[in-house]
C-alpha cells in the first residue's frame, strides 16, 4: 500500500515464547503466521496475515531485549535518520543495516528513552493493510519530557504537535496525523518511557473478555473518552503472554 516518509508503517513482536505469541494473537485477531522465508535465514521471523495480506510481524528478542512491540516509521533513508536522530540528541542501538533485499532499518532512543525504529523500504515496504479492524491502528509516545519530544520527534520527522485538552497531544504531518503523545505524571516511577502501539477492533469490550482465555492481561479495562472533533473512543490495554504490551481501540 506504500507509506509516506515520517509516518507509521510496521510493527513487530520481540517475542521468548513464539509458539505461544502465535497462538495468542491468532486467537484473538483471527491472524494467520507465515514464515518470512528460511529460518536460519530470518533467524524465525515470521509475518501476521489477514485474509492474505501482511499485518505485522514477530520473532525472537535481541540481546536484552523485554518481551514488546516495536514500532516503525518510513523513512527515505534510514542513514540520513540516523544523522538527524544523533543531531537532535538521541542514541543509535542499532545502526543502519540492509535486511536482506527487503528494506534498510536502524533503532534508536529518544532523549527521553523511548525505542523506535525506522525502516528504508525496498521489497517490503509494510504493513499491508491498516486501520481496519484486526489491524494496526495508532501508536503512542509515552514521555516524561513531552516538550523534549516535541523537539526531538520535530527535528528527526518534521512532526508537529496539536494539543489537545487533558495533556494528550496528536503528532501531525501536514494534513495527517501520524501518532499521538502523552505524558507520564500518572503512571508508576518503574515504567519506562515508550512507544505503544494500538490495533483497531470492532468490539472493545469482547476483545478484553477474550484476552485472559488466551493467557494474556487486562492492564487497564475497556474505557470511554470524547475526543475533540472526533466522537467517542473506547479503548483497553493488555500484555499478551509474553508480558509485552498493546492497545485496541473502537470509534
Amino acid at each position: 500500500m506504500g507509506h509516506a516518509p515520517g509516518t507509521f508503517c510496521w510493527s513487530d513482536l520481540a517475542a521468548p515464547d513464539l509458539e505461544g505469541a502465535g497462538a495468542f494473537y491468532r486467537g484473538l485477531f483471527g491472524w494467520e503466521s507465515q514464515a518470512a522465508g528460511d529460518p536460519e535465514e530470518t533467524q524465525n521471523y515470521t509475518f501476521f496475515l489477514l485474509d492474505g495480506k501482511r499485518v505485522v510481524g514477530y520473532g525472537p528478542p535481541g540481546p536484552g531485549e523485554p518481551p514488546s512491540w516495536r514500532v516503525y516509521f518510513t523513512v527515505e533513508s534510514a542513514d540520513d535518520a540516523h544523522a538527524k536522530v544523533r543531531d537532535a540528541g538521541g542514541e543509535t542501538l542499532l545502526e543502519p543495516m540492509d535486511v536482506m533485499d527487503v528494506g534498510r532499518m536502524a533503532v534508536f532512543r529518544d532523549p527521553g528513552g523511548a525505542v523506535f525504529c525506522v525502516w528504508q523500504a525496498r521489497a517490503h515496504d509494510g504493513a499491508q493493510v491498516i486501520r481496519e479492524p484486526n489491524s494496526l491502528g495508532w501508536t503512542d509516545c509515552l514521555t516524561r519530557d513531552v516538550d523534549g519530544a516535541k523537539r526531538f520527534y520535530g527535528a528527526v520527522f518534521g512532526w508537529g504537535a496539536n494539543d489537545l485538552p487533558g495533556g494528550y497531544s496528536i503528532w501531525a504531518l501536514g494534513d495527517a496525523d501520524v501518532g499521538g503523545l502523552t505524558g507520564m505524571d500518572q503512571m508508576s516511577p518503574e515504567t519506562p518511557p515508550h512507544w505503544q502501539i494500538h490495533f483497531v477492533v470492532e468490539d472493545v469490550d469482547a476483545t478484553a473478555a477474550r484476552v485472559p482465555e488466551l493467557g494474556g492481561q487486562v492492564m487497564m479495562p475497556p474505557t470511554s473518552m470524547e475526543l475533540p472533533e472526533r466522537g467517542e473512543l473506547r479503548f483497553s490495554v493488555f500484555s499478551d503472554p509474553n508480558g509485552a504490551v498493546f492497545g485496541v481501540f473502537a470509534g
